[in-house]
C-alpha cells in the first residue's frame, strides 16, 4: 500500500476565528489555536465566511484524511474481489462494479495525495 508520510507539524487544533471588531485597533478576524494567534485577516467582505472555512478545514483535516484511507483501503479489497470473481463469472454487471470500484480508488487516492500536499 506505501509508505506513510509523516504528519506535518502544525499548529495544534482546534483552530477557532473571532471577530474582533472594535476590541482589536485594525478591527480585524483573528484565527487562533489557543492563545496563539495564526492568521490574521481584514474585516472585508466574505473574510468572516472565509475564515470559517479554514478552521472547519484545519480542524476536519486529520479525520478526514484518516477516513479517505480506509476508504481506499475498501476500495482495494472491493476491487480484488471483483477481480477474483470475474475469473469465475465473467458477466457484464461484475464487470460494471469492477470500474465502479476503480474509479473511486482513483477519485480517493488523488484525494488523498492533495491532503497530504502531494
Amino acid at each position: 500500500m506505501g509508505e506513510t508520510k509523516t504528519e506535518s507539524q502544525h499548529t495544534p487544533t482546534p483552530w477557532e476565528y473571532e471577530d474582533m471588531g472594535l476590541q482589536y485597533a485594525k478591527g480585524e478576524i483573528v484565527i487562533t489555536s489557543g492563545l496563539m494567534v495564526i492568521a490574521e485577516l481584514p474585516r472585508m467582505e466574505g473574510n468572516i465566511n472565509n475564515a470559517a472555512f479554514i478552521v472547519r478545514a484545519v480542524n476536519s483535516h486529520e479525520a478526514l484524511l484518516k477516513l479517505a484511507k480506509e476508504y481506499r483501503i475498501n476500495c482495494q479489497d472491493r476491487i480484488a474481489n471483483l477481480e477474483d470473481e470475474l475469473k469465475e463469472f465473467p458477466n457484464e454487471e461484475n464487470r460494471e462494479m469492477l470500474e465502479h470500484w476503480r474509479l473511486c480508488l482513483a477519485d480517493t487516492e488523488k484525494a488523498i495525495a492533495q491532503a497530504e500536499g502531494e
